[in-house]
């Protein structure tokens, strides 16, 4: 995740016509990260950061409101979707 972020706030950076990143650029993609998973579709208001309880209850809520086969996604090294994230 951290990887994650961090390659997300070199691309603002790089859209932003910047040669170095700030850490403007890390705030933009926390917002936008916070933005993303607050958007209505989860009953639980969730942190872009979680842990791995709070990521396997989110996953599974995703998953069972989109509908899709929760055993075709287990299969995260601490993922425990298929019993309901608990």
């Amino acid at each position: 995740m951290l990887e994650s972020l961090i390659r997300l706030a070199e691309a603002h950076a790089r859209m932003m016509f910047k040669k170095d990143i700030e850490i403007y650029d890390a705030i933009c993609v926390i917002v936008l990260m916070e933005k993303c998973v607050s958007t209505g579709l989860f009953e639980t208001k969730y942190s872009c950061l979680m842990s791995g309880q709070a990521y396997s209850q989110a996953k599974y809520e995703c998953l069972t409101k989109l509908g899709l086969n929760l055993e075709f996604f287990k299969d995260d090294y601490f993922d425990d979707t298929c019993n309901g994230g608990s």
